[in-house]
């Protein structure tokens, strides 16, 4: 079985199809710079296969490149509803989202994000912020409580959480955390100290 699977691996590096040559003439193109071509052949290799969320998630940052921001977002759109797991993708709508100041559509990839994976919760907790800043406490309390839910057991993480809430007039959730904090981690002093005050 081990046999027929590495077999299987050479024939496809040997004998690629065609949705494979195009991928790997748009790279060599985007190296060169020539990302009008890159662009015709990743979009080749997505008409050959439709829903592979990665060639989408690609020809969309092409179209980043090209300076045609509309296009990239709606390739990103179709490779995040066309793989539901596609976390790499989620995130950069989201970054995307908050560098156009757009915070509502932000936090609805980043939920998705934190929901998937602890790999950009630090990021998450920085949008958690801004959303504070931009006075939308209520999505900043739910990404917060997102990210916990994923991280239960880190205690840095969940610290860095209620110092931003206390900064940002949040008492109520804020408290909410340090109880929770004293409960799960009682050797905590600090936090102790914290809830005193």
């Amino acid at each position: 079985v081990l046999e027929e699977k590495i077999q299987i691996i050479i024939d496809q590096e040997n004998h690629p199809d065609k949705a494979t040559l195009h991928v790997r003439a748009a790279r060599r193109l985007e190296e060169s710079d020539d990302i009008k071509s890159a662009i015709k052949h990743m979009a080749c290799a997505v008409e050959l296969r439709p829903g592979a969320s990665r060639l989408l998630r690609n020809l969309g940052l092409l179209f980043e490149k090209a300076g045609d921001e509309e296009r990239m977002a709606a390739y990103l759109k179709k490779a995040a509803s066309t793989n539901p797991q596609d976390v790499i993708t989620r995130r950069i709508l989201g970054d995307f989202y908050w560098k156009k100041k757009d915070l509502l559509s932000a936090v609805v990839y980043y939920h998705d994000v934190v929901s998937m994976t602890r790999k950009f919760s630090q990021e998450a907790v920085e949008l958690g912020e801004a959303l504070l800043q931009d006075k939308q406490s209520r999505n900043a309390k739910l990404l917060f409580s997102g990210i916990i839910a994923k991280s239960p057991k880190d205690q840095k993480l969940i610290e860095s959480v209620i110092k931003i809430c206390f900064k940002h007039d949040e008492y109520v959730y804020a408290l909410k955390l340090v109880k929770r904090m004293i409960r799960d981690f009682p050797s905590n002093v600090e936090l102790v100290y914290q809830a005193g005050n």
